[in-house]
Order: structure tokens, then sequence, then C-alpha cells
């Protein structure tokens, strides 16, 4: 498909820009891209990809990463609007940054990727995905996105990929820090820090986000009340590391994050979700004396939603996690990883009784680059209380080509485990419900900086292919004969396949730095032979940084295409195109003041039916960057 027609499915105006944009410039990016334009380029260093810190250039993943504070000084509000932004995403928000939210991988669902923290899981397990309005965008400094199956190495629920977050590196973040930023509806945010420390290193981060909002519903909908709709997000976060010359190191992170936000429940007034996200974990790494590595990890996350509305309800949700893994060399860059993790789920609920789920699971992975030769494997074991024992892995090799090209494929298997809402919300849940699999192949081709080979360019084209079974629906007919599923229940009936390919062209040359995104997807559900709801089958992200000196000057554009609302496919969302700017200037010597106008041609558009989408938003700021 041309650059033209893939425009045609878009809004006749920012079609037109998009044409002049891509002809006229040559390329852009999405928000991660905005950050500041570097003269030389070095490999980016990534930890999701094989559960290691690796260089992209030793990889054939399809993997991103980022700074989550330069995306915030674009005018990035939220971690599910960031991740919105990126290839492969479909967002889906019931009106502004502090509402609810999900996010859909490659045609996945939110239920099947995973949500980390610094390794840890923060989800719901109630719902089987996290509340995405409550992850700290504030308080967190970098973001990677593993796109396709992972449960060979991280288990349940890694279907369409893995997104984690990281908070700050304890090496960079001296001395104090700070952001203060003020915008239409009421918008404000602030942010405070310091860090400091020799042996014992630490940081510690406040935050604050309001907005007054907008009415989220559209007239006519059945929710509807002619209100304005905000929210209130505050966080809190310490963390603490130390290294030893002996080869011991340890880190440890305390963050907390509460989200009050409003909606419309028809006559039912002040409707409001109360949300918090807290997580305290610890991990301790030990190098050997023949170059292998242990790594600890002992974790507790807990989400808690409740709900003041016509049907209240509170869910509270606490995994704890520990994991031991060693990492050894079985060749020059070549390493083998054994691990060992433990999971234990439970849930608090007003409306229901759950019994805790414990889930063991063990993993083997070699990773790695000799030569040409890249290869990635790794296979998992999960056994667990409340579903059947799960094996699944991934199988991935690779050749260099050289002047920074590599390519490669890869298959895979996951598998997703069900939700405790699937298993045992009252009328609906069944306790015999399976996980859902996955099975998936990968071809694709990377260009990236491998010393100066590529000058700056960055590329990659991938074609996937995800099969996922006996995917848990509603259904209007139960199985099971029991009066209380009269009115239907949760059933493994349906199949999907999603079919897809993303491409990318970026360069760094000089203070220019640009970027072009394209997926282009079929996500069918294979049993209704409808496509999937809510998922747009083209999607082109584009933007452009200009840094000369101490100026950073973006813009950001954003095209998806149309989308079905319900899965029958008889509700049509139309497709839409964002445009953002930003421009920031350093000052003082380390003080930078930045405006972002998100939504500037004020695009009346929605992702969810019903529901309406934040207009044009300036806000403007200062920020002082940690050293």
């Amino acid at each position: 498909m041309s650059v033209v027609s893939f425009a045609r499915g878009a809004p006749a105006g920012f079609a037109s820009i998009f044409v002049a944009v891509a002809l006229g410039l040559g390329g852009v990016s999405p928000a991660l891209a905005q950050g500041k334009a570097r003269s030389t380029e070095l490999p980016a260093i990534v930890v999701t990809a094989t559960a290691t810190p690796k260089p992209v250039t030793d990889l054939i993943s399809d993997v991103q990463s980022g700074s989550i504070a330069d995306a915030r000084a674009a005018g990035t509000a939220s971690t599910a609007g960031l991740l919105g932004s990126l290839p492969g995403f479909d967002l889906i928000s019931n009106g502004g940054p502090g509402s609810t939210a999900t996010v859909l991988l490659r045609g996945t669902s939110a239920a099947q990727s995973l949500v980390l923290l610094d390794g840890f899981r923060v989800s719901s397990v109630s719902l089987g995905q996290p509340t995405f309005e409550a992850l700290p965008i504030m308080l967190t400094d970098r973001l990677e996105v593993l796109r396709g199956p992972a449960s060979g190495l991280y288990g349940a629920d890694a279907v369409g990929g893995v997104i984690q977050l990281f908070s700050p590196d304890l090496d960079r973040g001296r001395g104090p820090s700070g952001e203060l930023a003020f915008g239409g509806l009421g918008s404000r945010r602030a942010l405070a820090g310091y860090g400091a420390g020799q042996g014992i290193k630490g940081q510690i981060r406040l935050s604050h986000e309001r907005s007054d909002g907008f009415d989220v519903s559209r007239p006519g909908s059945v929710q509807a009340n002619d209100d304005r709709d905000g929210f209130e997000r505050n966080g809190a976060m310490l963390t603490l590391g130390a290294d030893s010359a002996s080869g011991a190191s340890w880190h440890a992170v305390l963050i907390q994050t509460d989200v009050d936000t409003d909606f419309d429940d028809g006559a039912f007034a002040d409707a409001r979700v109360l949300s918090r996200m807290q997580l305290a974990g610890v991990r301790a790494e030990q190098e050997t004396p023949d170059g292998g590595l242990w790594q600890l990890r002992l974790g507790r996350s807990t989400d808690r939603s409740e709900t003041v509305a016509s049907f209240p309800g509170v869910y509270q949700s606490t995994q704890d996690q520990i994991g031991l893994a060693n990492t050894r060399a079985l060749g020059p860059g070549v390493e083998l990883r054994f691990g060992v993790e433990a999971l234990h789920q439970s849930l608090e609920s007003t409306a229901y009784d759950a019994p805790t789920r414990r889930t063991v699971g063990y993993s083997l992975a070699i990773s790695g680059r000799e030569g040409p030769h890249i290869v990635q494997f790794s296979v998992r074991r999960d056994d667990s209380n409340q579903f059947d024992t799960q094996t699944h892995g991934t199988l991935a090799y690779g050749y260099v080509l050289g002047g920074g090209w590599r390519v490669g494929g890869s298959a895979a298997t996951g598998f997703r485990a069900p939700s405790f809402n699937d298993l045992y919300y009252p009328n609906y849940g069944r306790p015999d419900i399976r996980p859902e699999h996955a099975r998936s192949f990968e071809l694709g081709a990377y260009l990236d900086p491998e010393g100066d080979s590529s000058r700056g360019w960055h590329a990659k084209a991938v074609l996937y292919r995800n099969q996922v079974e006996d995917l848990v629906v509603y259904a209007p007919v139960c199985p099971d004969p029991s009066p209380q599923f009269a009115f239907g229940c949760a059933d493994n009936v349906n199949d999907a396949l999603l079919v897809g390919a993303g491409l990318s062209l970026a360069r760094e040359h000089g203070p220019w730095r640009w970027r072009l995104d394209a997926d282009f997807a079929d996500p069918q559900d294979r049993t209704l032979d409808k496509r999937l709801a809510r998922r747009a089958t083209r999607k082109l992200g584009a933007s452009l940084v200009w840094a000369p000196g101490d100026w950073r000057i973006g813009t950001r554009l954003t095209l998806v295409g149309a989308r079905y609302d319900d899965p029958a496919n008889t509700r049509r969302l139309a497709g839409y195109g964002l445009l953002d700017f930003s421009v920031a200037r350093r000052f003082g010597g380390h003080w930078e003041a930045f405006m972002s106008v998100t939504n500037a041609a004020d695009r009346d558009y929605t992702t969810a039916s019903g529901y309406a989408q934040q207009g044009r938003l300036l806000m403007a700021g200062v920020r002082y960057p940690a050293r």
C-alpha cells in the first residue's frame, strides 16, 4: 500500500498534511523520538527482550525504548497516551488523561500484554490488566516495549508483548530536580525530586497532576451527565541502591500513585473512580569469580480500585513475587540463563470471594551474538493451582549483513492466564475456564548504528502472524446448564488471527531528528468472521525534531484508521488524525522552559463509542532535570 493510499483513509485535512510532510521531509516519528538530537549515535541498551541488558544490535526482536521525561515535555499526559502514540498500539480511552483507558498491542487485548515496573508485575488480577491511568508517568524515566509473544521468558500474559517502565537511574539523578506546568482546562502538574549519595545512593520524587477536565460523554449516550469530568493524580517514589567492589549490588524501590477520576453515570451525581497503585521491590545481584551473575528479585505490588457510582465496588489485587536467576557465559558474547520465579496472587473484593493463585515458573534462556550469528532461545514451564501446567518458548535466529543491517526470524508460543473475573465473577465466571494460547511467527530486517556503519540511520521492516486460540469471551448460551448462567457466562469459544507489518525509517543528522512509522494489520475474529473490535488496520506516526544549541522544536503527526466499536462490526468509529507541537529552550545553564500543544487542530474524535476525547490543549512550564 502506498503512502498516498494510506493517507486517504484519514480525515482529508490530515491526509494532505501527511503527504506534504512525508514527501517534503522524508520521514517522521512517535513521542519517544522527540528527544534531543545527538551527534553521536550508539546502540541502545535494552533489558526486556532477554531479561538481561543487551545492545539492540545483538537482538532479533521488535523492541523500542525511550525517555518518558522528553515525552512529557512534548505534551504526553498519561502512560496510556504515551503507549497509544507508539507503533503497534491501539488506544481506547473513556475521556481525558485520567479516564479509564486500555492499550492493545498488535491486535491483542489489554490483558494479553504483560506490564512490568522495574521487572515487577503491576496489574489487577480481577481484570487481568493494569489500571493504566494509575501507572506513574511522572515518577518513571524510561520505557521499553517488546512486541510479540514472550511467555518463554515471562510466563503468563505476554501474548502481545511486554511493556516495561523503569524508575530513575540512581547514577544520573544527583541533586535537585523539578517540573512545573500549567495549561488549559485548569490543567497543572508539578514534580519535585532530589538525589544524593556516594556509597548508598537514593532518590525521592513527589508528583501532582490535576485537571478540571471536560464532559467526557457525548450527548445522547446512556451514561451522559452534563458536567466537567476532571481528575487528580498524586504520586511518591523512593529508590535506594548501592554497589560494592566485590561485585554485589542492590536496588530498592517504593512507589505509590493515587488517582481520583470523575466519570459520567447518568443521574448519579459525582460518580468517580479512586485508584491506587503500589509497588515495593528489592533487586540484588552478585557477580561470581567465573564471570557469572546471580540475581534475586523480591517484591509486592497492589492494584486497588473503588467505584463510587450506581454500582459501587472495591477490588484490591495483591501480587507477591520472588525470582532467582543465574547467568553465565557459554562463549564470547553468548549467555545462558536459568531462572525460577514464584508468584502469589490474591484478591479482596466486595463483589465476590476468590481463592489465591500460586504459580511457580522455571525458565532457561540462551541469547547472544557470535560473529554474524544472533541467537535467542527461551523456554519456560509454569505450574499453577488454578490452571494446567503451561510450557512455552521462543526461538529466534538472525544474521548480521554488515553496514548496520541484520535480518532474522522467530517462532514463539504464549498464553494468558484466566483473570479472576473469568473464573469467579458471580453469574459469569467459571472455574473450568482454560488459558488462552498463541502461536506466532515473525520475520524482520533491522538497521541500527554499529560504529559509524549506518551513519545515523535506523530502520525496520517486520512481518508477523499471531494465532490466538481459546479466547475467553461472553457466551450468551452457556455450556453449563446451571440457573446462575441463564443469561450467559465466560467461555473459551473464540479464535483470533493477527497478521500485520510494521515499518519504520529514521535518521539523526546534525540538529535534525526525524522518524516515520507505519503499521498495517488484519486483526480477525475467526469465530465470528469479523474484525476484532476497536482495532485499526492502518496507523501512521510521524515526528520531526530540530535541536540547534539550546533549542528543541518538535512536531508529531498520528493518523489512525477506522475501527469498529463492537464484535459484530455494526458500529463504525471514524479514523482520525492528531497533530502535536512542542518547543523547549535551556537557560541558566540547567533550566529548561517548554511549551506543548496537543491536538493542535482541535479534532473531534472518539476511541470508544459514546465518549469524547480531549480537544486542543496548550501546556507551558519549566523543568530542572536531575544531573
